[in-house]
């Protein structure tokens, strides 16, 4: 049987991740190791691009990266459809 991966949504502040989204990329990991599956972090702002491959560093397998000046600002519709995207 094949595994859904573990998802963390990072959390960004400007163009740098939050402590808290590094510490769950690393829970993360540790709870897919335990269901023996990847990790999958999703990553979504605005000038994270470059940044978002030190997810790889806490333990994700995958990082999915939207980078879009229309998220540089919070927009909790935007946020809402990339989740069901990445769900899906």
């Amino acid at each position: 049987m094949v595994r859904s991966p573990v998802l963390v949504f990072s959390e960004t502040f400007g163009q740098d991740f939050r402590r808290a989204s590094l510490e769950a990329v690393t829970e993360g990991k540790r709870i897919a190791g335990l269901l023996s599956t990847s990790l999958v972090a999703v990553a979504i702002g605005y000038g994270i691009k470059e940044k978002a491959s030190h997810l790889g560093k806490y333990g994700a397998d995958k990082v999915l990266v939207v980078d879009n000046p229309d998220l540089k600002t919070y927009h909790p519709d935007y946020y809402r459809a990339i989740g069901l995207e990445v769900v899906r």
